[in-house]
C-alpha cells in the first residue's frame, strides 16, 4: 500500500508539472496566436483599404476623363468662333492626359472590374478616340482655311451624340464603381469587425490560461508552504528531542562520573589506605639485616602513594571535589592556577568573590566549558598569556570568558568533526546559555558563555531556540 501511495504521488507530481508546462506552452501559442490574428487582420484591412482607394480614384479618374473631353470640346468650339489661338492651350493640355488616362482605366477595368465593366470601358475608349479625331479633323480643316466646312462639322450633331454616349458610358462606370468601393468598405469592415472578435476571442482565452496557471501556482505555493511549515514543526521537534537527548546524555555522564568518583574514593581509597597499613606494619617488624626486604617495601609504599595520588587526579577529572566542596569561583581559580604553572602561562584572573545563584548542574556546565577552554587553549593557540573573568549581573546572568592571545583561526576552517566546541554549545544549550566564539588570525581567541540564574522551565527548547536565535559561531577545529 506505501509503495502503491507513493507511486500515485509521483504520478500526481509528475502530471502537475507536465499540466503546468502545457499551460505554459498554450499560453505561448495563444500569445503568438494574437500577433499572427492582429498582423493577418492588419494585412486585410490594408489590402481592402487600398482597393477602396483605388476605386475612389478610378472614380475621379472617370469624371476628370469626361471634364477634359468636354474641355477639349468647348476650346475647339471657341477657337472656331473666335480663330484665337489662344482657345487652344486647353486643348492641347487635355490631350495627352486624355490618352493616358483611357490607358490606366482600360488596364484596371481589364485586370479588376467585371467583363461588363470591361466592355463599357473599350466603348469609352472607342467613342474618345473618335471624338478626338474629329475634332482633330476639324482644326486641320480651320487651319486650311476652311473655316465654314469646319464650323458644319461642329454644327452637326454627330459630336454631340458621342459626347452623350461617353457621358453615359463613364456615369455607369462611375456607379458599378462606386458600388464596388461601398463593397470594399463593408468588407473592410467586417474584416476589422472579424480581427478585433478574434483578438478579444484569443486574448481572453490567454486570460483564462493564465488564471489557471495562477490558480494552480497558488495552490501549489500553498502546499509548499504548509509541508515547509510541517517540516519546520517537525525540525523543532526533533531538535527539541536531541537537545533533551543531550541533557539526559550530559546529566548521565556527569552522574556516572559521580558514582565511578565515589567508588574509587571509598573503594579503590579503602583498598590503597589498607594496603599501605600493612606494608608499613610489615616493614616496621623488620630487622636491621633485612635491609633488601626494606626497600622492597619502601618502594612497594611508594608506588601506593603515586597511585593515591593518580586515583586523587582521576577523581578530580570525574567530579572536582573542589566544586562540590568550595564551589564554583575557588575551584575554577584553582583550575586555572594549574593550567597557568604547567603551560607557563601569565594569568590575568577576575573572578567574584562570591559563588553566582547556581544550580550544581550549571555550576558543572560552566566549570566543564572553562576545563575545555584551557584544554584547547594548551593545545592549539600558543599563547603566553590568558584571561579568565566571570561576570555576574544580579537576577540575570552570569558570563565566563576565556581569552587567550595566541595563533587564533579563521571561522570558515571549521574542522567538522570536532566535538569540543559543540559540546560546550550543549551544555550551556541545555540550560538555556549561549555560547559565542571569537577568534581572529594572529590576534587570539575569545570564547564567551552566558548562563541565565534562573533556568527555563525546558530547558531542552528554550536554550535550543535561544542558540540558534543568536547566530553565534562556533569553530569546531579549536576542539
Amino acid at each position: 500500500m506505501s509503495s502503491l501511495r507513493d507511486l500515485q504521488e509521483v504520478l500526481r507530481r509528475t502530471l502537475a508539472g507536465w499540466r503546468w508546462d502545457l499551460t505554459l506552452f498554450v499560453c505561448s501559442v495563444v500569445t503568438l496566436g494574437i500577433l499572427v490574428v492582429s498582423e493577418t487582420g492588419h494585412s486585410k484591412l490594408e489590402q481592402e483599404h487600398s482597393k477602396a482607394m483605388e476605386g475612389v480614384r478610378v472614380y475621379a479618374k472617370l469624371g476628370r476623363l469626361a471634364r477634359l473631353l468636354a474641355d477639349a470640346e468647348t476650346a475647339q468650339r471657341g477657337y472656331l468662333l473666335t480663330r484665337s489661338e489662344a482657345y487652344l492651350a486647353p486643348y492641347r493640355e487635355a490631350l495627352p492626359e486624355i490618352t493616358t488616362l483611357l490607358e490606366q482605366l482600360e488596364t484596371y477595368f481589364t485586370n479588376t472590374g467585371s467583363s461588363l465593366d470591361a466592355e463599357r470601358m473599350r466603348l469609352i475608349k472607342n467613342e474618345a478616340a473618335r471624338k478626338v479625331a474629329e475634332m482633330e479633323k476639324t482644326l486641320f480643316a480651320a487651319r486650311q482655311g476652311d473655316w465654314e466646312g469646319a464650323i458644319g462639322l461642329v454644327a452637326t450633331d454627330v459630336g454631340k451624340y458621342r459626347m452623350d454616349a461617353i457621358r453615359q458610358l463613364v456615369e455607369e462606370l462611375q456607379v458599378a464603381e462606386n458600388d464596388r468601393v461601398g463593397d470594399r468598405v463593408m468588407a473592410w469592415r467586417s474584416h476589422a469587425q472579424i480581427a478585433r472578435l478574434s483578438i478579444a476571442a484569443v486574448t481572453a482565452l490567454n486570460v483564462l490560461l493564465l488564471v489557471m496557471l495562477v490558480r494552480w501556482l497558488k495552490r501549489h505555493w500553498r502546499q509548499a508552504r504548509e509541508q515547509g511549515l510541517e517540516l519546520d514543526a517537525q525540525v523543532k521537534a526533533r531538535t527539541a528531542q536531541l537537545a533533551m537527548l543531550a541533557s539526559h546524555l550530559q546529566e548521565i555522564d556527569e552522574a556516572e562520573k559521580s558514582r565511578l568518583a565515589r567508588e574509587l574514593h571509598d573503594e579503590l581509597g579503602s583498598i590503597l589506605t589498607a594496603s599501605r597499613m600493612d606494608i608499613s606494619w610489615v616493614r616496621s617488624k623488620l630487622t636491621p639485616e633485612q635491609t633488601v626486604l626494606a626497600d622492597k617495601l619502601a618502594r612497594a609504599l611508594r608506588h601506593i602513594d603515586q597511585g593515591v595520588q593518580a586515583k586523587r587526579r582521576i577523581i578530580e577529572g570525574l567530579r572536582p571535589t573542589t566544586l562540590t566542596s568550595f564551589g564554583l569561583v575557588t575551584a575554577a581559580r584553582e583550575l586555572v592556577s594549574q593550567a597557568a604553572d604547567q603551560a607557563h602561562w601569565e594569568l590575568q584572573l577576575d573572578l567574584p568573590d562570591a559563588d553566582p545563584d547556581l544550580s550544581e548542574e550549571a555550576a558543572i556546565a560552566l566549570y566543564r566549558i572553562l576545563q575545555e577552554s584551557l584544554n584547547n587553549a594548551t593545545k592549539y593557540s600558543k599563547t603566553k598569556r590568558i584571561r579568565v573573568s566571570l561576570v555576574v549581573r544580579p537576577g540575570q546572568c552570569c558570563v565566563l570568558e576565556i581569552e587567550d592571545y595566541g595563533t587564533g583561526f579563521r571561522l570558515e576552517e571549521i574542522r567538522p568533526k570536532a566535538h569540543g566546541i559543540l559540546g560546550m554549545r550543549e551544555r550551556l544549550a541545555a540550560r538555556g546559555g549561549l555560547l559565542v566564539v571569537d577568534s581572529v588570525p594572529g590576534r587570539g581567541t575569545r570564547i564567551s558563555a552566558t548562563l541565565p540564574l534562573d533556568e527555563p522551565a525546558d530547558p531542552s527548547e528554550t536554550a535550543r531556540d535561544k542558540t540558534h536565535a543568536a547566530g553565534q559561531v562556533i569553530p569546531e577545529n579549536v576542539a
